[in-house]
């Protein structure tokens, strides 16, 4: 099953979930990657926390 890393409030990395989700077979135009290693640059580290240009609104995902 494919993973996904969500936050649902601001805060250090104890905020973060791992959750699964099913798999989808990709539609017409789309294809299905296979991801070894992502990254996160420091704002996107700094929005989690609430400390860059305001606070999310919503849970903000990144799939595994």
């Amino acid at each position: 099953m494919p993973k996904i890393v969500r936050f649902y409030k601001t805060g250090g990395a104890e905020v973060l979930k791992v959750e699964e989700l099913p798999l989808v077979e990709p539609g017409a135009g789309e294809v299905r990657l296979t991801v070894e290693a992502f990254g996160l640059n420091r704002a996107e580290v700094m929005f989690r926390r609430g400390e860059y240009l305001g606070k999310p609104r919503t849970a903000l995902t990144s799939r595994l």
